[in-house]
């Protein structure tokens, strides 16, 4: 599969790890009879960021249990709601570590995790294009 080819245009029909078939353009995917993910949030996102966290999702959807995709969906929905930012950035990063205090530190290492992920896949607008590859070790 070509990530870099999909656009939020294009009508595409996925499986998920588990067998159940979703739309990558709509806001909720099925994962599996238990697990459905609501990515509406990233209407949030400025628009480049969100298509690339959108075919994020659709790797991780493909190739991992919907337990962690659900857990991704909820801290990404988390770093939005506490850093209120449309990208990810420093202070956004700073914000949530100190909201979320040491107690929080798992759901900061989810949305590390997914941005890694997100330039390991070749994606755009991830940090590591803005402040360099070593700006995630510091959080």
């Amino acid at each position: 599969m070509e990530l870099q080819q999909l656009d939020q245009n294009d009508e595409s029909l996925y499986v998920s790890l588990r067998g159940f078939e979703f739309d990558f353009n709509q806001d909720k995917w099925v994962l599996n009879r238990n697990i459905t993910i609501n990515l509406s949030f990233l209407e949030r996102f400025n628009r480049p960021l969100a298509v690339d966290i959108r075919k994020t999702f659709l790797y991780f959807a493909e190739n991992y249990s919907p337990k962690y995709v659900q857990s991704f969906a909820e801290n990404i929905k988390k770093y939005m709601d506490i850093s209120e930012f449309d990208e990810f950035s420093v202070l956004g990063f700073q914000k949530m570590k100190l909201f979320l205090s040491k107690a929080g530190e798992p759901n900061l290492a989810t949305v590390r995790t997914f941005v890694r992920q997100m330039q390991y896949l070749g994606l755009s607008g991830t940090i590591d294009d803005w402040y360099g590859p070593s700006f995630l070790d510091s959080f």
